[in-house]
């Protein structure tokens, strides 16, 4: 595979390129604002193999493709959450102030409990379209704890990448409007 870092500041987001077609189905993508969350409280779905706890970022090794005992990640059967858009404004007193509206999603619930965590970095936050199918608007990237109350997850969307991503994969599926 080839690794194609996107260099934005404060987002980390990379484009892998494998050496053979995989089979689909794939996740559509979201293609412009008008598929993004944009009013408060809008729900969205994040999912990942990371840890549940905040307290706990411990390994575990597991059979893979690779081999007995080969892999290891904090988790070995996904988990998700179910979350709420949160604008800038509240967002950003909670993340030091470094978040942007354009370059960020923010999510998370005001009192805590639900969150992603160590180990998700990559991961969807999806939300669903009218016809409830998900689309991806973004990629776990970091946070302030894990489900702590007032603190929120932050998220590249990925509509600003449309371009890029369609030049590495012609068979990308985005979402202009949901």
């Amino acid at each position: 595979y080839r690794v194609d870092f996107m260099n934005r500041q404060f987002n980390d987001i990379a484009v892998l390129t494998l050496d053979r077609d995989m089979p689909g189905p794939y996740a559509r993508l979201s293609g412009g604002l008008n598929a993004d969350p944009a009013i408060e409280g809008h729900l969205l779905w994040a999912a990942g193999f990371g840890t549940t706890d905040a307290d706990n970022s411990s390994l575990s090794s597991f059979n893979s493709r690779r081999g007995e005992a080969r892999t290891s990640a904090p988790a070995q059967v996904l988990s998700d959450a179910i979350l709420q858009f949160k604008p800038q404004k509240v967002c950003a007193p909670a993340n030091g102030g470094s978040i942007s509206d354009t370059m960020h999603i923010c999510a998370g619930w005001d009192e805590g409990g639900h969150d992603s965590c160590q180990g998700d970095s990559g991961g969807p936050l999806a939300v669903l379209d009218g016809d409830g199918c998900p689309v991806v608007v973004g990629l776990t990237s970091f946070g302030n704890g894990c489900g702590a109350p007032g603190n929120y997850g932050i998220y590249p969307p990925v509509s600003p990448y449309r371009e890029r991503v369609a030049a590495n994969d012609g068979d990308g599926e985005f979402v202009t409007e949901c």
